[in-house]
C-alpha cells in the first residue's frame, strides 16, 4: 500500500506540472497568434522560426491536442489510482478508465508524431519519421496505450473470474 501512496504522490506531481505547461502553452500559443514577431524563439526540427505560418499554427494546434489527451489520459490514471486507495480494484468504472487512458495515449502518439510527420514533409522536404527515441518515441507511447487496453481486457475477465467465485462460494 505504501508502494501506491508514492505512485499517487508521484502522480499528483506530474499532473500539476502537466496542467501548469498546458496553461503555458495555451498563453504562448494565443501570444504567437496575435503578434507579428515571434518574442521567444521556437524551435521545430534543429530550426528556429522567424516568423509562424499556417504550417507551424497546424503542428501546434495538433501537439497541443495530442498533448490535452495525454493529459486527460494521466487524469484517468489519476481516477484509477484513487480506487485502488479505496480498495475498488474489480470495478466496471476501472475496466472503462483503462480503455480510455489506452486510447487517449495512443490519439496522443498519433496527433503528435503525425503533425511533425507532415510538417517534416510539406516544410523541409524530409520523408522522415521517427519510430524509437526513448520514451517520447512513437512505438513507446502506441505501445503503452495498447498496454492500458489490454490492461482493461485482462481486468474483464478477473472481474468475471470474480463474479462466477463469489456466486459459487
Amino acid at each position: 500500500m505504501r508502494k501506491l501512496i508514492i505512485l499517487r504522490a508521484i502522480l499528483n506531481l506530474f499532473f500539476f506540472f502537466l496542467i501548469m505547461n498546458a496553461i503555458g502553452t495555451l498563453f504562448l500559443f494565443i501570444l504567437f497568434l496575435f503578434s507579428d514577431e515571434l518574442l521567444i524563439p521556437i524551435m521545430i526540427d534543429n530550426q528556429q522560426l522567424t516568423s509562424i505560418n499556417q504550417g507551424e499554427i497546424f503542428l501546434m494546434i495538433s501537439a497541443f491536442i495530442g498533448f490535452a489527451f495525454f493529459i486527460y489520459g494521466v487524469f484517468l490514471f489519476k481516477k484509477v489510482l484513487n480506487h485502488f486507495t479505496r480498495r475498488k480494484i474489480f470495478n466496471n468504472e476501472i475496466i472503462r478508465y483503462f480503455k480510455l487512458i489506452g486510447v487517449s495515449f495512443i490519439i496522443y502518439s498519433f496527433l503528435t508524431n503525425l503533425s511533425i510527420f507532415i510538417y517534416k514533409i510539406a516544410v523541409s522536404n524530409k520523408f522522415e519519421m521517427v519510430f524509437f527515441s526513448g520514451f517520447n518515441s512513437f512505438l513507446f507511447s502506441t505501445s503503452i496505450g495498447l498496454f492500458f487496453i489490454v490492461l482493461a481486457e485482462i481486468f474483464s475477465i478477473a472481474k468475471n473470474y470474480k463474479e462466477e467465485s463469489d456466486l459459487t462460494i
